[in-house]
């Protein structure tokens, strides 16, 4: 089914993928995705001057994977600022806990590794996952936002569950349950649970530089070039 999905996905926005054929096809009856999807091209004098040229790499398979878990329902520029905000697009990237293009600790990808086998083994088969090669990242980041974003009720507005899920990412989600808990509103992201600190504070600031940096600069810039 997920590979019906993601041939649908490349079909309707236009990007040059590969689509898995099932064997009961015979291949003279498919047309090559890249013969009617053209490949963007290697550079693009229209890119703004903050947005890392590498993101042309990786373009076309984000909006594909975003496309088969979340459809059209979620705008793009929100994943794309995401991706900004953990690595510039270095799939090379490495921090204190983390590497890989979408930052993932050891830890953190052999457990989503373990939540979608089928899916994320479908690109990379170890149980710890593959964190440095940015098809699985890029898929995990994407699935785990999902679970993030579909683990928040309550919200007063859409902007504030991604700002949830977000924090999520970036801390863990038991630390945003449990300082939603003793927030000053609870349906707020903004100006409410951002400042209820259960951790030390420099992971607090960290967390609130992380979804402030997203939605408030990276996403809008994104958003911009993307409808170019």
């Amino acid at each position: 089914m997920i590979d019906i999905l993601r041939a649908f996905a490349c079909l309707f926005t236009t990007l040059a993928c590969q689509i898995s054929v099932p064997a009961s096809v015979p291949a003279s009856s498919v047309v090559p995705v890249a013969a009617v999807t053209p490949a963007i091209a290697s550079s693009d004098p229209a890119i703004p001057r903050e947005i890392p040229r590498e993101v042309l790499k990786y373009r076309n398979m984000l909006i594909r994977e975003i496309r088969v878990t979340w459809g059209d329902a979620e705008p793009l520029e929100t994943f794309f600022g995401q991706v900004h905000q953990e690595s510039r697009w270095r799939a090379e990237a490495k921090s204190k806990f983390a590497f890989g293009i979408a930052q993932f600790t050891p830890d953190t990808a052999r457990w989503i590794q373990g939540i979608y086998p089928a899916d994320l083994g479908e690109v990379c088969p170890s149980a710890a996952g593959c964190p440095e090669d940015p098809r699985w990242a890029l898929r995990a980041l994407v699935r785990y936002d999902s679970r993030l974003y579909s683990s928040v009720s309550g919200a007063v507005a859409a902007l504030e569950r991604w700002a949830f899920a977000l924090a999520g990412y970036n801390s863990g989600q038991g630390w945003v349950t449990r300082e939603r808990a003793v927030s000053s509103d609870r349906s707020r992201w903004f100006g409410a649970t951002e400042h209820a600190c259960l951790r030390r504070a420099d992971f607090c600031q960290e967390t609130r530089g992380y979804v402030h940096a997203i939605l408030e600069r990276w996403a809008p810039m994104y958003r911009s070039w993307l409808l170019r």
